[in-house]
């Protein structure tokens, strides 16, 4: 049953239009929606997965890690950063090396990395997610945007995430052939820059998902989330976010 999901996800991805909900969680209902448990392609928001089990393993976030993927980002192969800023360059700017290598440093290695996301997402109750890799560049890299809803308040819940997930741009450090390197990173998400009440933030591309984006909003007390999957273009997905954020 798993493998026909994932086989439907890769067909729908290029044949459905697109996912999209502007959800309140005070009242525990949509207030627009379309396709909402439409299984699709999600991209780079798996990094958001990928942080919280990290997090959740209680590894020292001040411990430098030697970089180790096959993916490019702003980071490469040999430097030495502290988890923490690994995770920040993963989530702020999407880099996929720092994700692959938060993995690769994972304690038990890659193989217990997996096993305890997938751990992650019984526990939640996400039964449409299904993760394959940390980044999120595999097209089996799936969920909903029901799912994604339920997983946004659990992503605000961890207190480093929360101070790094809205993050117009951030400074990381690298060590570099023995030099210490600062390394600037610009958020991915154009709605950071426009709207100041986006408290969870976290894009994603690939040609199988097309745009994507999954939001925390708040609004005085009220808090809602904002999904996005599918769209054709980042023009098309900003459309579409400034309209749910307008209705909200």
């Amino acid at each position: 049953m798993k493998y026909l999901v994932l086989v439907l996800a890769l067909f729908t991805s290029n044949v459905w239009p697109n996912s999209h909900g502007l959800y309140h969680y005070s009242t525990e209902e949509y207030i627009d929606k379309k396709d909402t448990d439409t299984v699709r392609s999600i991209a780079s928001i798996t990094k958001l997965f990928t942080a919280m089990t990290v997090l959740n393993s209680g590894q020292d976030l001040e411990e430098r890690v030697t970089v180790d993927c096959r993916n490019r980002g702003r980071i490469s192969n040999g430097m030495e950063l502290s988890r923490k800023d690994l995770l920040t360059a993963a989530i702020v700017v999407s880099d996929n090396c720092a994700a692959e290598t938060l993995a690769n440093a994972y304690p038990g290695g890659y193989s217990r990395f997996i096993f305890d996301r997938s751990k992650l997402l019984k526990d939640l109750g996400l039964h449409n997610t299904q993760l394959f890799d940390p980044t999120g560049l595999s097209v089996f890299n799936v969920s909903t945007v029901d799912d994604l809803i339920k997983f946004a308040p659990v992503a605000y819940s961890n207190e480093f995430l929360r101070t790094i997930a809205n993050l117009p741009q951030a400074t990381i450090k690298a060590i570099r052939k023995g030099k210490v390197v600062s390394i600037t990173v610009r958020n991915t998400n154009p709605a950071i820059f426009s709207h100041n009440n986006v408290v969870v933030s976290k894009t994603g591309f690939t040609n199988s998902a097309g745009r994507c984006v999954l939001m925390l909003v708040k609004r005085v007390q009220d808090v809602y989330a904002v999904v996005v999957l599918g769209e054709p273009s980042l023009k098309s997905r900003t459309k579409q976010v400034e309209i749910l954020m307008a209705k909200k």
